[in-house]
């Protein structure tokens, strides 16, 4: 059964009015009472949707992770087979692709990215991310590993960077990435001769 358009509207100016508070001030500073008076709302409104703050971070960080991920994993699922033999434009592709969506929630991760109080989020989408891409990854030995751990935690950061610098173009921050993705997934292991 859907929910009433009502409690869907209301749910909306709630989280948009928390939105446009957390770019003013951090989590911490704002209240239940300062989110149901932008929203136009009393607190009982809002209680009646949340029983916090909390849970209303929560449940829109869970909102966006699930719809954002549900993307990630359609996309990674297309290159998940012969990752080697895959030319360097797809990897291009698909790191545009993840930009891309990314890019639609910038505000939101702007914010959670910068707020102090809302790090365990960040890192509730870096987990989300890891595990779509070691799915695809085949990751089968110990030297997998490292090279997967370096290649996401690499990838990760240009994210986070770019989500403080918006203005980085997509297509040169798509090609570097891309590139570099390519370049150590594609690497056969180097033996050094001792």
């Amino acid at each position: 059964m859907s929910e009433d358009l009502r409690v869907i509207k209301t749910k909306e100016y709630i989280k948009n009015a928390f939105l446009e508070l957390l770019k003013e001030k951090n989590y911490a500073k704002v209240s239940v009472k300062d989110i149901a008076s932008l929203a136009s709302i009393n607190r009982n409104t809002f209680y009646l949707h949340y029983s916090s703050k909390d849970d209303l971070v929560s449940s829109l960080v869970n909102e966006v992770i699930l719809k954002q991920s549900k993307y990630f994993f359609s996309v990674l699922s297309r290159i998940s087979n012969n990752l080697e033999e895959l030319p360097l434009s797809s990897y291009i592709t698909c790191a545009k692709l993840i930009i891309e969506a990314l890019n639609k929630e910038i505000e939101f991760y702007k914010i959670i990215n910068n707020d102090p109080d809302l790090e365990f989020y960040m890192s509730h989408l870096a987990k989300t991310l890891k595990l779509g891409l070691r799915q695809v990854a085949h990751v089968k030995n110990i030297d997998d590993e490292i090279r997967f751990e370096y290649l996401f935690n690499g990838f990760f950061g240009v994210i986070q960077h770019y989500f403080n610098n918006p203005n980085i173009p997509i297509e040169p921050l798509s090609e570097e990435l891309g590139t570099l993705l390519y370049r150590t997934s594609t690497t056969k292991r180097i033996h050094l001769d001792t």
